[in-house]
């Protein structure tokens, strides 16, 4: 247990009354409301929010902590149920504070739920680092989302268009348009993995991009993943897509940076139209007996559908009518 216990002292003993002590915030002036809680010897945090906020978007549930709202007191409210999570508990409750301070008061419940969303997701996992595939395979996302998909479609949009975390079929999916990232070791190594015979597949009206990155260890160039992380959080202005950014790297797999001590040096893109006659392997071309392929492209061989990375943000641009 951290030294400081925010429920100390509220009550003795279990009551069924609801003890609850106001938690200083940036918000208390503006119709939002924060308190640590104390039910029936269950320590919580409540959040009392606008009225004129959505609650379009469900809480989570997992398991150890209750998730109760009333709407019609537009409140929401987290319980301990599990004592031997009190430790981990705290620390959700006070991410979610800290959190609940950047965001427009309009928006405090939203933050709420995404911030649960993100520890339900991580309370899940097994906690340990990505391994170097997985790293190697999220700098690459994270470059293909700074360097095309966010200038294509902004931050907000961005997020969405990144199914990847969600296993989209694509790693991002902007409309009718689709690009699917690979890693490799770079030049000398022009050889990308696909997972699966869905991956380039192109359906009617649809364009699909493979974009290619080499992406190689270094003992001193670089940044390690969460630079990476870092470096892509900043294109995010807004505290909501902030904590959206967040939730899709919790489910992937990224918790935060202990355990990411490798660098990584991300080399340029190559680019490649998946169009008719590019290598590879669609389930329309294998026996209905033949599924979960996996197979390797050599991209030396593509040379003729290659576009530069200028193009594919002009042709997303036109395709998505901007």
């Amino acid at each position: 247990m951290t030294d400081r216990d925010p429920w100390a002292g509220m009550t003795d003993g279990f009551s069924t009354h609801l003890f609850a002590r106001r938690i200083p915030t940036a918000h208390e002036n503006a119709g939002i409301s924060e308190f640590w809680t104390l039910k029936n010897g269950e320590v919580g945090l409540m959040l009392e929010y606008s009225p004129d906020e959505s609650t379009a978007i469900m809480a989570p549930s997992f398991r150890g902590i209750r998730i109760g709202e009333n709407r019609a007191k537009h409140s929401i409210i987290i319980e301990l149920a599990d004592p031997s999570m009190r430790d981990a508990f705290l620390a959700v409750c006070e991410d979610i504070v800290e959190q609940l301070d950047k965001v427009q008061p309009v928006h405090a419940r939203r933050a709420f739920i995404l911030r649960l969303q993100r520890w339900g997701i991580l309370f899940k996992g097994d906690h340990e680092a990505l391994s170097s595939e997985a790293q190697k395979g999220l700098v690459g996302e994270l470059q293909c989302l700074g360097r095309t998909v966010i200038p294509v479609c902004g931050p907000s949009n961005a997020l969405v268009a990144w199914t990847g975390p969600e296993h989209g079929v694509h790693d991002f999916t902007l409309g009718a348009s689709a690009i699917e990232v690979k890693t490799n070791r770079g030049a000398g190594t022009p050889k990308v993995t696909i997972s699966s015979e869905n991956q380039l597949a192109v359906g009617t009206g649809e364009h699909l991009y493979l974009y290619a990155m080499g992406v190689v260890p270094s003992p001193d160039a670089g940044m390690t993943l969460p630079e990476y992380v870092e470096d892509t959080r900043r294109r995010f202005e807004s505290p909501i897509d902030g904590m959206k950014f967040d939730l899709k790297l919790a489910q992937i797999g990224y918790a935060g940076p202990d355990g990411y001590d490798t660098r990584w040096v991300a080399g340029t893109p190559s680019v490649y139209r998946i169009v008719e006659g590019f290598p590879r392997i669609t389930s329309d071309t294998l026996d209905p007996a033949v599924s979960d392929v996996t197979y390797r492209v050599d991209l030396s061989h593509c040379g003729k559908y290659r576009i530069d990375e200028h193009t594919l943000v002009e042709k997303l641009e036109d395709i998505n009518g901007r």
